[in-house]
């Protein structure tokens, strides 16, 4: 991955994956401002202006060192609504590493937008970037992602109990995984 990633615009059979522009950020904020998109997320929900700093640096994506993160818009064809949201940040860029996770907005929930998107991404993150390992972090209460993962073919790895405080909770998770030679089978 470089440091200025080239993002591909990616077209399923419903969707069209694509960077953020200044207009999405009218229902970015409407999704990132509700709380039950927080439930799963391991981060406090943010305010107005965390938001607008999430949506400056999905913006201007970065893949160059761990910790950077590239976003791209769902958006749900033809009628163009941005849906959510889909990541891979790099998180061991010598290891050729990331995680991987999307948001959407409760409204497009339990349609097979995120199953959809996210195999689209799944694809470009192996192929494109030429990534070895995508893992997600999920948790566990969160059945329908975990549902999602195993369905798509991930392995779950392991359960981290009660790991984070958020939200004044202790909140536990599980390690999906899955290697670029098993996504390729």
């Amino acid at each position: 991955m470089t440091e200025t990633p080239e993002m591909p615009q990616v077209y399923t059979r419903r969707l069209l994956l694509r960077p953020f522009t200044e207009q999405d950020f009218p229902a970015f904020m409407g999704y990132h401002s509700l709380p039950e998109t927080y439930r799963y997320l391991f981060k406090v929900q943010p305010d107005p202006q965390a938001i607008r700093e999430r949506f400056e640096r999905a913006l201007n994506p970065q893949a160059e060192h761990d910790g950077d993160e590239i976003r791209w818009a769902v958006i749900k064809h033809p009628e163009g609504i941005l849906t959510g949201e889909v990541m891979i940040r790099l998180t061991c860029k010598a290891s050729r590493q990331a995680e991987i996770g999307c948001i959407f907005a409760p409204s497009f929930h339990r349609q097979g937008i995120a199953s959809e998107a996210l195999t689209a991404l799944i694809g470009v993150a192996f192929k494109r970037y030429d990534l070895h390992r995508l893992f997600a972090s999920i948790d566990i209460r969160n059945t329908g992602s975990y549902t999602l993962f195993s369905k798509l073919g991930w392995k779950q790895e392991g359960c981290l109990i009660e790991n984070m405080w958020v939200n004044g909770e202790w909140t536990s998770r599980y390690i999906y995984a899955m290697l670029a030679r098993n996504w390729q089978t």
